[in-house]
């Protein structure tokens, strides 16, 4: 322990009393750090010899044992208990001893109160009582200690963690400075070139007379409309962010159907029928929410079975703790559930019976929306069985 804060000049004259009531030589206060016992205060009685500052091995002296056994300790005579007989203290004259363990808040011992006499004493009822209510006032000083250093470590520990906040928070900065660089490259710089490949592409295409060429400028053109498709989600990916949007009390059932006449064509050239049941009322982001549903919708339709029609149902359910759990169900071909973790990774892809390949980063989409909304997601399948993906929304938004 730290002992700034306790202050041994102010214990002297309280252990001079001490020994001057009690009618010894010795009374200390020591400090135990195993496996030593350091002398902190000695009484300055007449015929005390024992020095402060003074450092003794645990095993080689009276207030060793009393600190090493954490109890009170009593020896009226040493010269008489064959355990003591060799105690380099006998040497100094010192034969009888009453010591009482010291503690801290936490239980562990800090020192010992020790009283040592040249003569016989059994230490009477009303001395051992003296000793105790002594104890108790040291310990009391300790336990102040105890607590201010406490408070001076926890203070310190904020000071770091604030440090250490602040160096994250500008690290993060540049970071999300850097980002917005390279999103920004990749929204204008990186999609110039589609473009012009496009309008090249589709010029030749139009004007060649040979069909080999026809349809080798469409593949290029395939492959352009993909590349410009996979950086429109990775621009999207980018932009979802919870810092700085607004939540306001968003109706599920509203977002849904919007979401659903967005994709009514999609849905109906598939044969997928969407079934939702009541949705409650979130506060969230409803842009954000409509694109997690959308996702959800359009990954159904691409993993559903080939050659048949498909069910998605929306559910939601109410926890007991007030936020909501909404399942997404589909009857397609499902998925092997060492997979459940992948599949919300940025370009992550199983394979689909769909001819057409997605970016990748739909999933990565929703998984981003449901945690800006301070929730979370997972996927349960078996292959064959179809899908549930499983969102659940806290009670209430952290703002």
């Amino acid at each position: 322990m730290n002992l700034d804060g306790f202050e041994v000049e102010k214990w002297k004259a309280p252990v001079n009393l001490l020994a001057k009531l009690l009618g010894v030589s010795t009374v200390l206060l020591t400090k135990y750090e195993k496996p030593f016992i350091e002398v902190l205060v000695s009484s300055e009685s007449e015929g005390n010899p024992i020095k402060e500052g003074i450092r003794v091995g645990e095993g080689e002296s009276f207030c060793g044992e009393t600190a090493r056994k954490n109890t009170e300790l009593q020896i009226p005579n040493s010269r008489k208990d064959p355990k003591w007989e060799d105690n380099p203290i006998l040497d100094k004259g010192m034969i009888a001893y009453i010591g009482l363990p010291l503690l801290l808040p936490d239980g562990k011992v800090f020192g010992t109160l020790c009283v040592l006499d040249n003569k016989e004493n059994n230490f009477n009822e009303d001395y051992r009582e003296l000793l105790r209510q002594f104890r108790d006032m040291v310990e009391a000083q300790l336990k102040l200690v105890y607590r201010k250093n406490q408070v001076v470590q926890r203070n310190l520990d904020l000071e770091m963690i604030q440090n250490d906040l602040i160096e994250t928070s500008r690290l993060l900065k540049e970071k999300n400075e850097s980002l917005e660089d390279f999103v920004n490259f990749v929204s204008h710089d990186l999609k110039e070139p589609i473009r012009k490949i496009k309008y090249f592409g589709g010029q030749a295409r139009n004007e060649t007379e040979t069909e080999n060429c026809r349809d080798k400028l469409s593949k290029v053109l395939n492959a352009a409309d993909r590349m410009e498709k996979l950086i429109d989600s990775f621009l999207e990916l980018s932009r979802i962010n919870s810092n700085g949007i607004q939540f306001e009390r968003t109706d599920l059932n509203t977002v849904v159907m919007g979401v659903l006449d967005n994709l009514e064509t999609l849905l109906g050239k598939n044969q997928v029928l969407v079934e939702a049941g009541n949705l409650p009322v979130l506060e969230a982001h409803s842009i954000y929410i409509a694109q997690m549903f959308q996702n959800l919708l359009i990954n159904a339709v691409k993993f559903k079975k080939e050659g048949q029609s498909g069910v998605v149902k929306i559910k939601s359910f109410c926890r007991p703790d007030g936020g909501y759990d909404i399942h997404i169900e589909d009857d397609g071909v499902g998925f092997d559930m060492k997979y459940a973790d992948k599949i919300f990774e940025p370009l992550a892809k199983l394979k689909s019976p769909s001819s057409k390949d997605g970016s990748g980063l739909g999933l990565a989409i929703v998984r981003k929306v449901v945690q800006c909304h301070g929730g979370s997601i997972r996927a349960e399948s078996n292959p064959g069985e179809g899908a549930v993906f499983v969102i659940s929304f806290p009670a209430y938004h952290p703002r």
